[in-house]
Order: C-alpha cells, then structure tokens, then sequence
C-alpha cells in the first residue's frame, strides 16, 4: 500500500508540473490500480477502505477542483465541475462496476449513493441547459481481446439506462482501462444509436501498444464534437533513435471515412468491422496506437469487431459466435 501511495503521489507530482493548477483544466478519476491489492476498492471503515483512498487522492485533486466537487469526491470518488460555459464533466468511480472487485458485493450503499449523485446532476444539467462529458475509467461491455468482462452486466445496464434517458444531455463518454483504441456503441432499446463510449489508448506502453494522447475538438457555441485527434509515439523507432516523438496517427473522421462524430456514424463504422476488410485493417492498424497486433483469426477479429457494439454478455456471445465460424 506504502508503495502504492509514493508512486501515485509522483504521478500527480508531475500533473502538477505539466498541467498547473490555475493555468490548465485537469480532471482525474478513478483507476482500478489506485488500490492495493488492485482493483480491491474496499468499503469506508475498513483497512485501506474506501474513505481512506478518497480522503489521499483528495489532496492532490484539490489543487484543481472546486471545494464543492472536492468534498463529492471524498464522499464517493465522484464529482460534477463545470469546465466551460455549458459544458460540465461527471467523472464517475466505476470501481463499483469492477467486475474483479470483491468489494461490489457487499457495497450496495456505496453503490446506490454513486447511482443517485450521477442522475441527480444529469437531471440538473437539463434544467439548466448545460452539455455532460462522462469520464470514467472501466468501459462498458466485453474486453475485446479476451472473452472477459470489464464492467459488471447490472452495472452496465444502469449505465445503458442514464445513457438513453440522458441522451440529449451527454456529450461524450470517455474511459480507458484496456489500454487499446476502442469504441462501446450505445443504443437504445430499438437498436438505435444514442451514445458513444470512447476507450482510449493509454499514454503507458503496454504489450505492443505505443504511448498515445487523444484530443476531442468541439465547437464552443454548440458544444457539438466535431472530429478526434490520435497522437502516438513508435516504441520500436524510438529504441533505435534514443528519443521517442509523438506524431498524428489519425484524425477520425478522415481516416474511419464517416461524415461525423454522432453514435449513428459510429454505429455504422462499428457495422462495417464484420463484413469490410479493408476497414478491418484500417482499424487494426491503429487498436494499439500504430503498435503491431500480429495475425489475427477468425476469433480475434470478431472480438474486435463485436466488442465495439455489442454490450451485453449475451449480445457480445451471439456476435462472436457468428462471426468466428
């Protein structure tokens, strides 16, 4: 845990260094490595509980929120913030949807404390007119390169629900976790596109994966998002050169081909995965920020392709068994 802590404590060390309080918008969230042992998110009132972490990752948090969402946060690692006229961000602490959490179940008034916050501040965003960016970190659905959950299926019902409840209200879904480039189509009950979970590559290299940063670009009058910016840096040319450079990899509308960054464009380039080869790879070419994926099969390109827009354990294990035959 001692360990844990000296290591986070230096990451925000050099958060504050790039991103000072005052000069830039910085807002965190909850990772399932914030814990020891990991993805263990124990109950307030227990070793290393809970409150404890919330209480430790509030001093750093604190140098760039609000007093108001500072104590949210120490309450149940979420908070609500505005970071622009009519944009606010709810970050939520989806260690209470870590299908690997023990904790989960037997925190149920942890859990229900959370689910209240967020539709309370969707439904206050409404009233007011204001756009929502959701940041979390565990995604909805299946892990795409492995036949394993990421996010409990009831917690991800709940999430599903808010979402097409709050669709008008949401701007942008953004988590992490897998490391890899990925999307979770959001539909409603008719099928119908509503929301897009965007998985973003991670700025830590993993297995074949390059460091990468993403870059959303919006318009500041409608709040509408307008395209995506990839950034990556080649491991394997930066051990030969002795430094490593991030490029663009991609911008996504211009290199997906789709006409805009709507779930109903996403949708159809989800789509397009199982039955277009040259998307296939287009996209292969970039699931690990330019890193090599190696061969893949059958099995593998249809746990690319299904964990893109299919949620649900079932609807996930109807998709794969279609297209690995």
């Amino acid at each position: 845990t001692e360990r844990n802590v000296l290591a986070i404590n230096g990451i925000y060390d050099m958060f504050e260094n790039y991103f000072p309080p005052g000069a830039h918008p910085f807002r965190p969230t909850y990772g399932n490595h914030d814990t020891w042992p990991c993805d263990q998110f124990a109950l307030k009132g227990m070793a290393n509980g809970s409150d404890t972490v919330y209480a430790d990752m509030a001093q750093h948090w604190a140098k760039w929120l609000s007093p108001e969402s500072v104590a949210s946060a120490k309450q149940g690692g979420f908070y609500f913030e505005r970071v622009a006229p009519g944009l606010k961000v709810l970050a939520i602490n989806t260690m209470w949807g870590d299908v690997i959490n023990f904790y989960v179940a037997i925190g149920e008034y942890e859990n229900k404390q959370q689910r209240n916050f967020v539709e309370q501040s969707l439904e206050q965003a409404r009233k007011d007119g204001d756009k929502v960016i959701i940041l979390g970190h565990i995604p909805l659905g299946m892990s795409s390169d492995a036949i394993s959950l990421s996010m409990l299926p009831e917690y991800s019902a709940w999430y599903r629900d808010f979402s097409i409840e709050y669709a008008d209200v949401i701007m942008l879904h953004i988590a992490g976790h897998t490391h890899k480039d990925e999307r979770r189509i959001i539909t409603d009950f008719e099928g119908d596109a509503v929301g897009t979970m965007f998985v973003l590559p991670s700025v830590t290299p993993f297995t074949d994966q390059n460091p990468a940063v993403t870059s959303f670009l919006y318009d500041k009058n409608t709040l509408e998002v307008l395209d995506m910016e990839v950034f990556s840096a080649d491991l394997s040319q930066a051990n030969q050169d002795g430094h490593f450079t991030f490029h663009k990899l991609y911008s996504a509308k211009e290199y997906f081909n789709i006409a805009d960054m709507s779930p109903s464009s996403w949708q159809a380039w989800a789509k397009s995965l199982r039955h277009d080869d040259k998307s296939f790879e287009k996209y292969k070419a970039v699931y690990q920020a330019g890193g090599p994926v190696g061969d893949c099969d059958k099995v593998c390109r249809a746990r690319m392709m299904c964990g893109q827009d299919e949620i649900s354990v079932g609807e996930y294990a109807s998709c794969i068994a279609l297209h690995s035959l």
